[in-house]
């Protein structure tokens, strides 16, 4: 395929007398090189074509030969023509390697044969060649660029890379053979990292691609070109500037800073070097190289400026510059030693002793061991109380420039202040420090004493106060003081007589407030008790009682009191008043059912037997026994009223308004004389005869005959002969202490 993109610069309309070339045709070789056909009317040879052929791109190509015949034939490729044809008489040949598609042609001649009627610039398509049948690769270059990528790790060069164009020469050919692509394999023996496929120029006979360069890459890398169509490839090494890639140079200069100005005994210039303070971002500043001028060694005279270099390992460069003069003008150097300390004696003085041995000094010029060196005060001088004191400290050289450095002694005081002998403090229930201690010191003389203890002690024991005596200077000695509270005084005990009187309940009790009257203790006193303090019917009058006083540090003491108890022991009796008047034996407490009374009263009389109280009285009463038979449980005059025959026995406790307690006791006898079936009409009777008595009999008679026989008979009695007969009985009475009355 033929493709012309031509702008024409101009283009003759006509030929003129002296242009006779008025067509050029081209060819282009496997290699990409370009044949020019000129073609012309003229004869061969018959202008001569010295001085004559094409300027191309700025480049003059000379005509190569000349030859009989129509040029046209040879290439269908037409660059330029004047639209019109002449006859063919002969054509001229010239020929260029591969230029590129942008070209632009201009005529060069000095004759007419040669001179151009055509010519143009403008994009331009060469025409193909013939197709490849051998390998197109004909060999590689490589440019290595010079500004590569730190990855932002200025000091590393081992992660730095840079990139190198590969230049490929091939056949023009290429472009339209095969799969028309290669492919760059760099380090194939290594890495092997493959890139491409790349597409060959088209027509052209050059192909730039761009591979990376890592860290370490040399000449001995190398890099494979391959053409996987024919199959061929081109393989060498890299050509790398220096021979190797090393990464990126840094350049940040390194920090130098030179000495202050500098004096020198002699006329000969020391070596500085080491005086300079240097670093830098990357290189260690052991590594980095100090250069000096004028050099060490160099004879100076006067003042003189020395440059100090530093270069680091890349490379980059900083100086200083500081002066040195001849001549000794500098001060020695002197250093103190470092503070000192002077323990005062038990006068608190002390000598002061010779520091000088402890100063380090130099000198430029002279020797150490000729400077001189002064102390003052002085040694031995005599110092005294406590406190910082300044030595000062001269060195001289030999040419008399001086120097001092000062140190403070502390003057100390070591000695601790006289420890006193301390007195005990004593106190029954308290005691309070009012007189603080103190103690004598080299330095300070009176020292008082401190504690952090309490001065007042109310507790019993013996308690040791620590105090401290502080010099002012460090010294601290100590002394105890024992605090002795020791309470030997026992209360003090006063009472007084009380009265109290029994409750209802028969009780009373007095309090330890009642019995005391102003017992004290000198401490203080902790608790009052009385004993007895409870009291009954049986305490009743004077009783003597224990008042006692125990004080606030466990001492006791007691005291006695009368307590009177006001009450009353009470008495009691017993009546049996039968309800009615019927004789029917005598005996009031007998009872019996169908004849006489049927029920009694129980008659209660109280009585005041021993005690203080009175003198009214009032009483209670409690009855127990078979009171289901009795009208009243407590009343004083119960009525009982029997429902069978037997012996019934009441217990009567009678109470007064002290709650002291008595008891009675009555029994009853109860007779059924009733004869069954006669609905009360007849009672039985025991019959004595008289003159017979040892033969009673029993009777059963109406309740009229009643009265005759008990009148009249005087064996007779109530109740069958086989009945056995109430015995007379008198009330019993109790009282509270247990002792028995017959009333």
């Amino acid at each position: 395929m033929k493709k012309f993109l031509l702008i024409l610069a101009f283009l003759f309309a006509t030929a003129s007398s002296f242009a006779h070339v008025y067509e050029i045709r081209v060819n282009q070789a496997q290699d990409g090189s370009l044949t020019w056909y000129l073609i012309t009317y003229h004869g061969v040879n018959q202008c001569g074509h010295a001085n004559a052929g094409l300027t191309i791109n700025g480049v003059n190509y000379p005509i190569d030969a000349e030859f009989a015949g129509d040029g046209a034939l040879l290439s269908p490729n037409v660059f330029a023509t004047i639209g019109f044809a002449f006859s063919h008489a002969s054509y001229a040949t010239v020929h260029t390697p591969f230029l590129g598609t942008n070209i632009s042609v201009a005529p060069y001649s000095n004759n007419v044969c040669w001179a151009f009627a055509v010519g143009g610039s403008g994009n331009f398509t060469p025409p193909p060649p013939p197709v490849c049948t051998t390998c197109p690769i004909t060999g590689w270059s490589n440019v290595v660029s010079t500004s590569g990528n730190n990855k932002g790790t200025f000091c590393n060069a081992a992660d730095d890379n840079t990139t190198s164009t590969i230049k490929v020469n091939h056949l023009s050919c290429a472009s339209i053979t095969g799969s028309k692509q290669f492919s760059v394999i760099f380090d194939p023996g290594g890495a092997n990292v493959p890139y491409g496929p790349f597409n060959y120029t088209s027509g052209g006979v050059e192909t730039d691609v761009t591979i990376n360069i890592p860290y370490g890459t040399s000449n001995s890398t190398m890099v494979n070109v391959v053409d996987a169509s024919f199959p061929c490839n081109v393989t060498h090494g890299l050509s790398i500037p220096g021979g190797q890639y090393l990464g990126e140079k840094e350049t940040v200069p390194p920090s130098i800073t030179c000495p202050g100005p500098q004096t020198v005994c002699l006329n000969t210039l020391p070596d500085y070097r080491s005086n300079a303070v240097v670093s830098d971002n990357c290189t260690p500043s052991n590594d980095i190289t100090v250069t000096q001028s004028p050099a060490a060694g160099s004879a100076v005279s006067g003042v003189v400026m020395v440059t100090l270099t530093a270069t680091d390992a890349a490379g980059n460069q900083s100086t200083c510059s500081f002066t040195v003069t001849t001549g000794d003008t500098q001060k020695p150097t002197i250093t103190c030693p470092a503070n000192q300390t002077l323990n005062l004696d038990p006068s608190c003085n002390a000598s002061l002793p010779d520091y000088r041995s402890l100063v380090t000094v130099s000198d430029n010029c002279t020797e150490t061991r000729s400077l001189v060196v002064t102390q003052s005060p002085a040694a031995g001088t005599i110092i005294s109380s406590k406190g910082a004191m300044t030595i000062v400290f001269t060195v001289s050289d030999a040419a008399g420039n001086t120097n001092t450095c000062s140190i403070t002694v502390d003057k100390k005081d070591v000695t601790p202040p006289v420890q006193p002998e301390l007195a005990d403090i004593t106190g029954e229930c308290s005691a309070t420090v009012t007189v603080i201690p103190t103690a004598t010191d080299n330095c300070t003389g009176t020292v008082t004493g401190t504690t952090s203890d309490a001065l007042t002690y109310t507790t019993q024991g013996t308690h040791t106060i620590t105090w401290s005596f502080d010099d002012g200077n460090g010294n601290i000695s100590t002394a105890t003081q024992n605090v002795v509270i020791k309470d030997v005084t026992p209360p003090t005990v006063k009472t007084q007589p009380v009265t109290v009187t029994l409750d209802a309940a028969g009780n009373a009790s007095v309090l330890a407030s009642q019995v005391n009257a102003g017992s004290f203790d000198n401490c203080g006193v902790q608790s009052v008790s009385v004993s007895p303090s409870e009291f009954h019917c049986a305490n009743i009058g004077a009783n003597t009682v224990t008042l006692t006083v125990n004080d606030v540090n466990g001492l006791s003491s007691t005291g006695t009191a009368v307590v009177t108890v006001v009450g009353a022991i009470p008495g009691c009796s017993i009546k049996s008043v039968p309800t009615s008047n019927v004789f029917t034996g005598g005996n009031p407490n007998n009872l019996y059912l169908g004849y006489g009374a049927q029920s009694t009263m129980l008659q209660v009389t109280p009585s005041a037997v021993s005690g203080n109280g009175g003198p009214a009285y009032t009483y209670t009463y409690s009855w127990s026994g078979n009171v289901g038979l009795l009208s009243s449980t407590t009343s004083g005059t119960p009525v009982f009223t029997p429902t069978a025959s037997g012996s019934y026995t009441f217990i009567v406790t009678t109470t007064n308004n002290y709650g002291c307690t008595t008891t009675c006791t009555i029994t009853i006898c109860v007779s059924d004389i009733r004869v069954p079936g006669t609905n009360g009409s007849k009672v039985y009777v025991c019959h004595v005869p008289p003159g017979n008595t040892g033969n009673p009999q029993t009777l059963s008679i109406s309740v009229n005959a009643v009265p005759a026989h008990l009148g009249n008979h005087a064996g007779d009695r109530l109740g069958s002969c086989d009945m056995a007969p109430c015995s007379g009985s008198a009330p019993i009475v109790k009282n509270s202490t247990n002792s028995a009355l017959s009333v």
